[in-house]
């Protein structure tokens, strides 16, 4: 959900400014707050990397896909 909420946002703002360089950058510190909040905010890798499947999310997102 995270993952396509913020393609979505990323797609928005090129649309808006038709340029590559911002969603670019944007990209750019969501991954590096993900590969350093572990170091810098004392947050767990478990925390961060949360691979189990939710199925909540996934009803909600087969729901609008179809509408």
């Amino acid at each position: 959900m995270f993952a396509f909420a913020t393609g979505l946002l990323l797609q928005i703002v090129f649309i808006r400014f038709k340029n590559i360089f911002i969603p670019s950058l944007i990209h750019f510190f969501i991954d590096f707050n993900a590969s350093f909040s572990e170091k810098f905010f004392n947050v767990s890798s478990n925390e961060i990397y949360d691979d189990s499947f939710d199925f909540e999310s996934f009803w909600i997102l087969l729901v609008f896909l179809i509408i």
